[in-house]
């Protein structure tokens, strides 16, 4: 069997910081060499496609005016697999909320009744993400309010100011994690404000430039032509600006969600997501400043606002599809974690930066996926400044969902399409609506095959987590040969791929013909669970021994720093 190393099942959370940003990578390890065909051995275990499932469970949030329904009934719901009416096999009614840190160990209480106490409150995991546009001194203290008054020793925190990963796994990391984060929240915070400010700046200069061009046209009487001119270039001016903000800031990276949601699902413990998202604002020009510019060639004027008016409608209006937002909205129910999203102004919001420009509101996909996954995962969305009293109501907010699980049908394909319906038409009912009878979701080795010198096989269902970046696994591969007089001699290589499979081929090299044993064993280090091959093969000719598991030059293998 393979050498697992003592390492903690959450491990991967550590390995998700340490490989923040690693670049897309296929996780191949090849050295070339001729291949001659060769059967398989007959014997060899076959992976088959589909196995048995007893039952699948369906979670379930109903709602009414967008608020959570409690109370119903097994006999309440209806459930359908493939459009075919199936029995609810279980039925169960979950409540449960976060819940400040006094309500789990007394503050009264003595060192062993809150060592009893914690013991017996399950594991939670906490994601949490800062949407930040510029400084502000409530982030700070919302987030030391967290670890003060909700966090509790054994809690497993993940933070994200956008593409930067801290995690917290023990009690004793967080103060030092906390200051890191602090610093690294400030200088986000003030990059985009600098980059603001300089759009700001650079508009506002273009806007006084376009008011002086537009009265000296008037003065001089010009034409037609170089009033359309003017004004051409400036609505081409804003609307170039307002693109590049938008393709940086406001476009949402469906990746990147379904990615977090990816890595959030395969974690087996309460879990729960918290955002902290200033809104999203950009300069706008003031057009009253014509007026004051006493400018007088109205049709100009009034063509100049019509589109002008055209680009702030557009730049209020969500760019992304319902069904890309329902696909949003799905992988974060299947990901079983409620999110609560806190929403604050900047500080700019709404300040007159000159008599030229103000800063307004614009709608970003980002707010509009973050108020679709709430929504759908029984959260709270509150809107003021007041981050602290935000976070008490956003963990004192009771989640209501319900377990229901049913007995797929024997034979069909292997994806299913889930629906539930209520009787009452006015309760709306999010769940995740496919699943897929497949084989267990244990890693494993398909796709096994030598051809003299080439060995190659795919290694299956590890778990991936989120890195920032991507999607990354953490596996460990061991080849054992064994040759005809029962010597044994291995070679071991570990990985994280970005891919759901990983495809390893090698160059074998022997000491003598004969016939050897191969054992393939490979360890999902995120999970602990691990799986074997055994395959006898004969080896035609003398090879000089060198075993090991070459790369190919040219060839990238996908190897954990």
């Amino acid at each position: 069997m393979i050498a697992v190393k003592k390492r903690s099942m959450f491990r991967f959370i550590i390995s998700m910081i340490m490989c923040v940003m690693i670049s897309a990578l296929y996780g191949i390890v090849y050295a070339g060499a001729q291949k001659s065909p060769r059967t398989p051995n007959p014997g060899q275990t076959q992976i088959n496609e589909f196995v048995d499932v007893v039952n699948i469970e369906v979670l379930v949030r109903a709602l009414k005016k967008k608020e959570l329904v409690g109370g119903l009934k097994k006999s309440d719901f209806t459930l359908y697999e493939n459009d075919v009416p199936l029995d609810i096999t279980s039925f169960q009614e979950v409540r449960r909320k976060v819940g400040l840190s006094s309500e789990f160990i007394a503050l009264d209480a003595t060192p062993e009744q809150q060592k009893k106490m914690a013991a017996v409150n399950e594991k939670r995991l906490f994601f949490i993400y800062f949407w930040i546009s510029e400084p502000d001194p409530a982030m700070r203290r919302a987030i030391k309010f967290f670890f003060k008054n909700v966090y509790r020793d054994g809690d497993y925190v993940l933070i994200m100011i956008r593409n930067r990963m801290f995690r917290i796994v023990r009690k004793k990391q967080v103060e030092d994690s906390l200051e890191s984060l602090l610093k690294e929240m400030e200088k986000e915070a003030q990059q985009l404000k600098f980059e603001q400010d300089r759009m700001v700046n650079e508009l506002n200069n273009q806007y006084r430039d376009f008011l002086e061009k537009f009265r000296r046209a008037e003065d001089n009487a010009m034409g037609e032509e170089q009033f359309i001119g003017i004004l051409d270039d400036i609505l081409i001016i804003y609307k170039n600006a307002w693109t590049e903000y938008s393709n940086r800031h406001t476009t949402l990276s469906a990746g990147k969600l379904k990615s977090i949601a990816a890595s959030l699902k395969s974690i087996e413990m309460e879990k729960w997501g918290i955002v902290f998202y200033q809104h999203d604002i950009f300069p706008q020009f003031n057009l009253e400043t014509i007026s004051s510019q006493r400018l007088e060639n109205y049709k100009h004027i009034y063509e100049l606002r019509k589109d002008f008016g055209r680009i702030y409608r557009e730049m209020r209006r969500g760019r992304r599809a319902v069904a890309f937002m329902d696909e949003i909205q799905q992988a974060f129910i299947e990901a079983n974690t409620t999110f609560h999203l806190m929403l604050s102004d900047t500080k700019s919001y709404g300040e007159l930066e000159s008599v030229y420009l103000k800063l307004a509101y614009i709608h970003s996909d980002w707010q509009d996926a973050f108020r679709n996954i709430t929504l759908a995962t029984g959260g709270d969305i509150m809107d003021n400044n007041k981050l602290n009293k935000s976070l008490v109501q956003a963990v004192e907010k009771e989640d209501i969902y319900y377990r229901l699980t049913y007995a797929p049908a024997a034979s069909g394909t292997k994806d299913r399409r889930i629906r539930v319906t209520v009787a009452d038409n006015a309760i709306d009912l999010k769940f995740h609506r496919t699943t897929t009878i497949a084989a267990p979701s244990d890693i494993q080795i398909d796709k096994f095959s030598y051809n003299h010198p080439l060995l190659t096989f795919t290694i299956r269902n590890y778990r991936r987590f989120y890195d920032g970046s991507r999607l990354f696994g953490d596996v460990g591969v061991k080849i054992t040969r064994i040759n005809p007089q029962g010597k044994t001699v291995s070679a071991e290589r570990e990985f994280s791929p970005h891919t759901e499979d990983l495809t390893v081929t090698m160059k074998l090299k022997f000491p003598s013909k004969g016939k050897y044993t191969l054992t393939v064993e490979a360890f999902d280090w995120q999970t602990g669970k691990t799986t074997s091959h055994k395959h006898r093969i004969e080896i035609p000719g003398t090879i000089p021994d060198i075993p090991d598991m070459q790369n190919h030059p040219g060839e990238n293998a996908a190897e954990r720093p």
